[in-house]
């Protein structure tokens, strides 16, 4: 019995040996499968993290891909939305870029839709960004961007969409915060953004491969570039008043030409000489840069109209580009704009309704170069005797005389273009109409039929004056202008 007793505690002992082998191996087993676990997790973190910072790693565009083309067009009637085939067959929420051109009617749009922002969100599900320069919107911006319940504020001035050339659009980091930002409004499941900067006109091609790598993160938004498109002999006329706007972001005119450091306006008919030229390194170095900014004399000094250029520019990295001309339609042009190119039925409704004066609120007037050009003529040509005087103040002084007499600029005997160089603008105008809409020229009947359009909108323009500047010969002629000058 002892004996047996022996025996069944040596095999009680035995199995329970056999028991901890097994025990102590399941929780080998196990602890293999938690550190493989762990580290198939660490490497798949460590692998997103660096495919995420790569795909916002500045690179060289790759000029050679071309995006397939899709079907768009504008819509006839206010109430047929776009035809984007994209958007047709992948329902996601439409981002809407608008890089103006310069001197396209962006500034009207842009203060139109700032005064038309919460409508947009609240009754057409789109959010508004871009540029906010209108003054009487400021304040109001700023608190929308504070407060919580309105919470489709989006950073619309951020520097990598309007210059990539500033080193911090080399980091990731500002292009994470735009999509965070954009992730915001995704989020919400419901909402469109349409966003406009003229800036965008100056994006260079590593800024589009970051701004196409952010708008198609996780293939979230249906992207569309629309370009607006305006004749050209009226665009470079005012081109050239944007440019040698004193008021605006040139210091050197309101300086004295000479030892002070101040540039001379030239005559418009000069102007387009040197431009279609393509001699931009005569003209004064922020005119220059200007220019070459925004790519409308290029490498072989050869000049493109800017809505060629920004449709060849975006093609290279976005799908679907659309042309609007703002002379295809009559009436208001932000109307038209919200009606046929966003299709947002409520604020097209509110738009066209406004009265002609309150449509007019958001337009950028022109201002007149004629009384600057006088005033410099006369400072080069030694009647201003006080040497402290400023040139903006001797300006307004000048357009105090002439308005006390009863006239205003337009009265000025002007300097216009030559029938030689109106003819070279106005062929140079059809020229780049046929590049932009080869389909307004298929035949013999439409070609005239167009060109006749653009025929009749220059007469217009050269009634108008609009391509002529003061002749200050004949003004500092005048002996009255003369004694003027001299007794400032």
């Amino acid at each position: 019995q002892q004996q047996q007793q022996q025996q069944q505690q040596r095999q009680q002992g035995h199995r329970n040996s056999i028991k901890s082998s097994t025990m102590k191996k399941t929780n080998h087993q196990k602890s293999l499968v938690v550190l493989l676990l762990a580290a198939g997790l660490f490497a798949y973190t460590l692998f997103s993290t660096l495919t995420y910072h790569q795909s916002y790693t500045p690179q060289e565009a790759d000029y050679s891909v071309q995006h397939e083309q899709q079907t768009i067009r504008l819509n006839n009637h206010y109430d047929e939305p776009l035809s984007y085939t994209r958007t047709q067959q992948r329902q996601r929420p439409r981002f809407i870029l608008h890089p103006g051109p310069h001197k396209t009617g962006t500034t009207t749009i842009q203060c139109d839709l700032e005064d038309l922002m919460e409508d947009l969100a609240r009754y057409d599900s789109l959010v508004y960004s871009g540029k906010y320069q209108c003054q009487r919107r400021k304040a109001k911006l700023r608190q929308a961007s504070k407060d919580i319940q309105f919470p489709y504020y989006m950073p619309g001035n951020m520097v990598c969409l309007r210059d990539t050339f500033v080193k911090e659009c080399d980091n990731a980091r500002p292009w994470n915060d735009f999509t965070t930002a954009l992730g915001a409004i995704h989020d919400k499941g419901n909402l469109n953004v349409f966003h406009s900067d003229e800036g965008l006109s100056r994006i260079d091609a590593k800024g589009l491969i970051q701004l196409n790598r952010a708008l198609n993160n996780n293939d979230s938004w249906d992207v569309s570039v629309v370009i607006a498109y305006r004749w050209y002999f009226e665009w470079i006329a005012s081109f050239y008043n944007e440019i040698y706007e004193a008021a605006g972001h040139w210091p050197e005119l309101k300086k004295w030409p000479g030892r002070h450091g101040g540039v001379a306006i030239p005559a418009f008919g000069d102007f387009l000489d040197t431009v279609l030229r393509g001699d931009v390194s005569s003209l004064d170095s922020s005119r220059e840069h200007f220019i070459n900014a925004v790519h409308i004399v290029q490498g072989d000094n050869s000049f493109y109209h800017p809505s060629y250029v920004l449709r060849e520019k975006f093609q290279r990295h976005f799908a679907d580009v659309l042309i609007f001309d703002i002379h295809a339609f009559e009436g208001d042009l932000t109307a038209n704009f919200l009606c046929r190119v966003l299709s947002v039925k409520h604020t097209c409704a509110e738009q066209t309704t406004k009265t002609v004066m309150e449509q007019a609120k958001s337009r950028n007037l022109s201002v007149d170069l004629h009384y600057d050009m006088l005033v410099v003529a006369a400072y080069e040509a030694g009647y201003l005797l006080n040497q402290n005087l400023k040139r903006m103040d001797v300006v307004a002084k000048a357009k105090d005389r002439q308005e006390n007499l009863g006239f205003s600029a337009k009265d000025f005997p002007l300097k216009c273009l030559l029938p030689s160089q109106e003819e070279k603008l106005f062929k140079l105008s059809i020229k780049y109409e046929r590049d932009i809409f080869p389909e307004r020229f298929q035949n013999d009947q439409d070609a005239k039929k167009q060109e006749d359009v653009l025929k009749n909108g220059f007469a217009k323009s050269i009634a108008k004056n609009k391509f002529c500047s003061i002749d200050t010969t004949k003004v500092l002629n005048d002996e009255g202008w003369k004694l003027f000058f001299q007794a400032l």
